[in-house]
């Protein structure tokens, strides 16, 4: 049984590779000029992609299954880091309006 020590250097692995694919994501975002569009667009994403998930399932289809799966972490990274950015600039309005 390993350590404290060690699980903790294991969790921190994982948290960095969990932020690496999330740059990479949105860098993938950034480089296609998608981190601008309409949020409505990615949400409409998600939808279609549940869809495919939903099929999978019905279909015992682990491929579509898996591919549905990554297709929406790619969108829910992107809804993500789009709704902390709403959300900082909320709140830089919000302290402006303050004052």
């Amino acid at each position: 049984m390993g350590s404290f020590k060690e699980a903790e250097e294991t969790d921190k692995n994982k948290m960095n590779t969990k932020m690496n694919l999330e740059e990479k994501v949105q860098q993938w975002f950034v480089d296609r000029n998608l981190h601008e569009a309409n949020p409505v667009k990615q949400f409409l994403k998600l939808m279609e992609e549940s869809g495919e998930l939903f099929e999978g399932i019905a279909k015992d289809k682990s491929e579509l299954i898996y591919d549905a799966l990554g297709d929406i972490q790619v969108v829910m990274i992107d809804l993500s880091n789009r709704s902390r950015t709403v959300l900082r600039f909320q709140r830089i309005n919000r302290n402006l309006n303050y004052y």
